[in-house]
């Protein structure tokens, strides 16, 4: 009887029981949080806002040939009105079985495939299965991920995207998923340049010519054209720095009433800063260094919706793994707007990309130049160099 006491006493003072028992309770919370909001998620103004751009485009796609609306390719627009399509044919190809539903199944479909991503993508997470576990609670609490199931945005695609390729980093599944999430999210094309500083010519190998074939694949179906019009699309995107609910910094501090040279320093400086992260990670492991550039892809665009930063969880996820659990925090950071703060999302999207370099490096850094060359061919560099004739 007392060694049964003792045993259990034990195991209550077991650490890791309290850290397992932490990381269930934070899955469950989240997850009922998620629960919970489902329902109420179709009574808000923004439910379906941005899906049914998707499913608006897939008909016209069927219907005339082209997702894009006629305004986006006769001149100039501004992002932000309901029903834009502003993304490549893919997505629009994709959503089109969708509408064989109607409107309001498929939003509810769309919704449930996300909320699937969600779970999936923190399992599929390169750390331990602890933090698995919490961080499926972790998404769930979190503002903005809240904000795009209502809305039916994409951006948990990118994030389920972003994880696969950090799961199979530098591998082929893992340059696959980084083309597919080009057709949605051209800025992800930085990866592209990260391989190539690194020249790690086989992942960007895969990562073209998946993107190359996707596109060959859909001709048949859809044609040039829609391609052709997502060019002039993109040619005719006008300022978007200011316009409403974009919360890069230089659109916050234009809201505030900053000067024009204030707010483009703002915007060049976002840029520089995206740009010296990614360049100084390559210092560092290339899982360190791969989740710096995952963050930049946000920077490098002076577009930023509030749903972007579901890219948080991923170097939340990373920071945890390397021991820094207070990383956790950084999705549950964006509810700042809640309390009128919503000047924080574009400091805490840059400090996502930031606090990475306070985790210790695991392995050589991810630029070869800056590999450790081993001890004995050093000291037979220095002998050879005191040794030859002057």
């Amino acid at each position: 009887m007392q060694r049964r006491g003792k045993r259990s006493g034990l195991a209550l003072r077991n650490p890791e029981l309290w850290r397992d028992a932490a990381a269930m309770a934070l899955c469950a919370v989240g997850l009922i949080v998620v629960a919970l909001a489902l329902p109420i998620l179709p009574l808000s103004r923004a439910w379906g806002f941005d899906f049914m751009a998707y499913y608006g485009a897939a008909l016209r796609l069927a219907e005339t040939g082209t997702p894009y609306l006629a305004a986006t390719l006769a001149g100039p627009f501004s992002p932000g009105p309901a029903g834009l399509y502003l993304y490549s044919p893919l997505p629009s190809l994709l959503a089109w079985p969708m509408t064989l539903l109607g409107s309001a199944a498929a939003t509810d479909l769309w919704l449930v495939l996300r909320v699937g991503l969600l779970i999936g993508g923190a399992l599929l997470m390169p750390v331990s299965w602890r933090l698995r576990v919490a961080l499926i609670g972790v998404g769930g609490l979190s503002l903005v991920v809240l904000i795009d199931l209502a809305l039916g945005n994409v951006s948990l695609v990118i994030t389920f995207l972003t994880i696969v390729a950090w799961r199979y980093l530098d591998r082929p599944a893992g340059a696959l998923a980084v083309a597919l999430s080009l057709f949605a999210r051209p800025t992800m094309g930085l990866f592209l340049l990260w391989w190539a500083a690194r020249r790690r010519w086989l992942p960007l190998a895969w990562s073209v010519g998946g993107a190359g074939v996707i596109v060959l694949l859909t001709l048949p179906l859809i044609g040039l054209g829609p391609y052709l019009d997502y060019l002039a699309v993109l040619r005719n995107l006008g300022a978007v720095t200011g316009v409403p609910n974009n919360v890069d910094l230089a659109s916050i501090l234009l809201g505030y009433g900053a000067p024009s040279l204030l707010v483009s320093g703002a915007l060049l400086a976002t840029y520089a800063i995206a740009a010296a992260a990614s360049l100084l990670s390559l210092r560092r492991d290339r899982e360190l260094s791969f989740v710096v550039v995952s963050m930049a892809t946000l920077f490098v665009s002076p577009l930023l919706w509030d749903h972007y930063l579901t890219q948080l969880i991923v170097p939340a996820a990373f920071l945890a793994g390397r021991g820094r659990i207070w990383g956790l925090a950084l999705p549950l950071l964006v509810w700042t707007p809640v309390l009128g703060m919503t000047w924080a999302l574009p400091v805490i999207g840059l400090a996502g990309m930031l606090l990475p370099f306070a985790a210790p490096d695991r392995g050589e850094p991810a630029l070869a130049a800056w590999r450790r060359r081993p001890t004995v061919q050093l000291v037979t560099e220095r002998s050879s160099r005191t040794t030859s004739p002057t």
